[in-house]
């Protein structure tokens, strides 16, 4: 139950904020050029 809670804390730290912020916005941005490029396929058709 320790071991658990310390990855939790660990996990949820502030230190690691800017980590998640960054990992957020490459699956944004990933979805962004999915789209772009799903958008472009459909006007050759």
């Amino acid at each position: 139950m320790v071991f658990f809670l310390g990855i939790v804390a660990w996990a949820y730290s502030s230190k690691r904020q800017p980590e998640f912020d960054e990992a957020a916005r490459l699956l944004i941005e990933d979805d962004d050029s999915v789209d772009t490029i799903n958008k472009e396929n459909t006007h050759h058709v």
